[in-house]
């Protein structure tokens, strides 16, 4: 085997430093005469996020902007994102027009303070009351979480916090160290920091994962099969729906067990094959949800004392904002079962494949 000395081989025309260098430089100006201009960041200085400090400089348009970026006062700047499907960036809807701000409600945990985005008509601060907060991809205000906030993208808005008051430095650092104590990397797109925290549900979906936060500890959850009918392991529906965990009323269930309540109908439920029998339960607006387990119906729940179950054990962290009296009746059109949580007369009869009567209900 020949071997090519370094000097025997500078000495090569095809193989020389000079020849290399003028193969690159032409590669370079073929790639930019191809190449798609780069796009320009869009900065936006804005002065605070104290909702009762703002002034019409503040207002900004984001419509359709995919990754704009903002600066508060001097500081440097940072990204906002509307969000994400399959790895690529969602742009801002359009009219996504008004302030940005911290939001930080007295009767939640800390936690649960968080950016928000206030759709307003004007560049009036005196619009903020009456406006409404921007809705994100998964049908709840879009928001830059505390864990997010941990990240170093957003450092220069976690500083302008600690330094306006709006945020404790402690509480700060003691979610940057949770980040580093678990391994957090990046954000859930679900994450939940209060138990009756709404969530959007995918009923073509078989499977949620989630995580659950407070200022000490992060744990992670799946919510799987909520949909799927066992017999042919498939969601027999489509569509979107709002979902929220809360204490179980039922007296049955003790103290320690919660249940999921449907909250809204986000997108039309239809059935996938028009004639299912209706063996899974559908959502209902404003009912509990519910699952079947051969002929009986039953109320879905998790028991918190069960740290075996990876649902319970999540849910197990988060302080619960709603009392008692303040829960929406759980037994208002059902019997309270007498043993083992089965409903009496939570569904009406069960259709056959020939009558059709829940393909009416879906559709008409």
């Amino acid at each position: 085997m020949r071997v090519i000395s370094y000097a025997s081989w500078n000495r090569c025309p095809q193989f020389s430093t000079q020849a290399y260098i003028r193969q690159a430089e032409e590669v370079a100006e073929i790639l930019n005469e191809t190449r798609a201009p780069p796009v320009k960041r869009i900065y936006r200085t804005i002065g605070t996020l104290n909702q009762t400090q703002l002034q019409p400089t503040d207002f900004m348009d984001l419509s359709e902007r995919r990754c704009p970026y903002i600066q508060i006062r001097s500081i440097d700047s940072c990204p906002l994102r509307y969000g994400f499907h399959r790895a690529n960036i969602i742009p801002f809807p359009p009219n996504t027009r008004g302030f940005l701000y911290y939001h930080n409600p007295q009767n939640l945990p800390e936690t649960c303070a968080e950016v928000r985005f206030r759709l307003t008509p004007t560049n009036d601060p005196a619009d903020f009351v009456n406006g409404t907060d921007l809705i994100g991809h998964n049908a709840t205000p879009w928001s830059i979480t505390p864990l997010n906030l941990s990240f170093s993208t957003y450092a220069s808005i976690r500083s302008h916090l600690i330094r306006a008051g709006l945020m404790k430095k402690s509480f700060a650092n003691s979610m940057i160290k949770l980040t580093k104590k678990d391994g957090i990397s990046r954000s859930s797109p679900h994450e939940k920091y209060y138990l009756e925290q709404p969530f959007m549900y995918d009923l073509a979906e078989r499977a949620l994962t989630f995580r659950t936060l407070t200022a000490n500890e992060a744990r992670t959850m799946m919510l799987k099969d909520l949909f799927t009918d066992r017999r042919e392991l498939e969601t027999p529906y489509k569509g979107r729906i709002l979902l929220r965990f809360e204490r179980s009323l039922f007296p049955h269930h003790g103290t320690n067990k919660v249940v999921l309540r449907v909250l809204d109908i986000l997108d039309p439920v239809e059935l996938n094959n028009p004639m299912y029998d209706g063996h899974v339960p559908i959502p209902v607006v404003d009912q509990l949800l519910l699952k079947r387990r051969w002929s009986q119906v039953l109320v879905r729940s998790w028991d918190l004392e069960d740290n075996t179950n990876k649902v319970a054990y999540a849910l197990k962290i988060l302080p619960s904002i709603i009392d008692d009296a303040d829960l929406p009746p759980q037994d208002a059109s059902l019997e309270t079962p007498p043993v083992g949580g089965v409903l009496r007369k939570s569904l009406p009869s069960l259709p056959s494949p020939h009558s059709l009567p829940l393909a009416q209900l879906l559709y008409n």
